[in-house]
């Protein structure tokens, strides 16, 4: 478990300079019984990271604990196959006060795996083996990006369906801007 919070936040040192601006929100979920537990992690750049994508715009990142049990399917997006209420806390960040504290990085409150949507399909890291990533964040169902299992990361090759035992990855498809 140690080493899959190391590899999250080892996003770098912060070669960056300001307050954050943009953030990106990727969450990894294994099987766990009845259940899942997993990671919601917050990555967070400054502002010339929206023209250079650079890692050298990194600012810190914040850690969130997951667990959570799974949703009925009259509960999920439409057109999704899985998914699952959360509740999280910070388990680790690098971030300054505030941010560190912020409790936007908690509100993420439950994920599901469904339609590709948006016209995002062509983008996806693994094109034929990922799915639909949604997220809610105390609210509605929202698309976020992609999701896929974890292992083709590491060059694994298995179908994109939740099968109660391998870990999935939700990536996501867009940033999000950060009020000043």
């Amino acid at each position: 478990m140690t080493g899959v919070i190391s590899l999250l936040l080892l996003q770098a040192c912060s070669s960056g300079d300001g307050s954050p601006a943009w953030a990106l929100d990727r969450a990894w979920l294994e099987p766990q019984g009845a259940g899942v537990s997993g990671f919601h992690t917050w990555t967070l750049f400054n502002e010339g990271w929206e023209s250079s994508l650079a890692e050298d715009d990194f600012v810190c990142s914040v850690v969130v604990s997951l667990e959570g049990q799974a949703l009925a399917t009259d509960s999920l997006c439409e057109g999704c196959t899985n998914g699952w209420s959360l509740s999280g806390h910070i388990l680790e960040t690098d971030c300054p006060d505030p941010w560190s504290t912020d409790p936007r990085w908690t509100r993420l409150t439950a994920l599901a795996l469904g339609p590709l949507g948006m016209g995002i399909a062509p983008m996806s890291p693994f094109p034929d083996e990922s799915v639909g990533g949604h997220a809610a964040y105390g609210g509605d169902w929202t698309p976020h990006g992609w999701a896929y299992p974890s292992s083709l990361d590491d060059g694994g090759h298995v179908p994109p369906t939740w099968d109660g035992e391998q870990p999935f990855t939700w990536l996501p498809a867009w940033a999000w801007q950060l009020p000043r």
